[in-house]
């Protein structure tokens, strides 16, 4: 059984355990529209600007590594990593992510520091 969650059966597009995400069930046209991405529900939170959400198996995960897990039709493996392109941590845009192994990550992060460093020094 996978652990990536079921998308709600009402169109919003959020994460749910069972078919729809609590309360979206009784919806009718011209009901008032779904609460904002920043709302409260108990199998979402954030963390440093991270989303999570509570698998199938009542464990949590990075929202960004179950949209790619998505988008890519797989698994991700534990030697694989989700890079932000923008940087932006709250932005799990399927386009705006990639996989990285561990060690690719901590260099590329590691060269864009050593950059700023650089940078900083000259401006001094």
């Amino acid at each position: 059984m996978s652990r990536i969650p079921f998308e709600c059966a009402c169109g919003c597009g959020q994460p749910a355990r069972g078919k729809y995400v609590r309360g979206h069930n009784a919806r009718v046209e011209g009901a008032k529209p779904p609460p904002p991405r920043g709302a409260a529900y108990p199998w979402c939170q954030r963390k440093e600007g991270r989303w999570y959400v509570m698998g199938r198996d009542y464990r949590y995960y990075k929202w960004s590594r179950v949209v790619l897990e998505n988008h890519l039709g797989r698994e991700l493996t534990s030697s694989e990593q989700v890079h932000h392109k923008n940087e932006d941590k709250s932005d799990d845009r399927p386009e705006n992510l990639e996989i990285m192994s561990c060690a690719e990550h901590s260099r590329l992060h590691e060269a864009k520091r050593r950059h700023a460093r650089e940078v900083e020094r000259e401006a001094a």
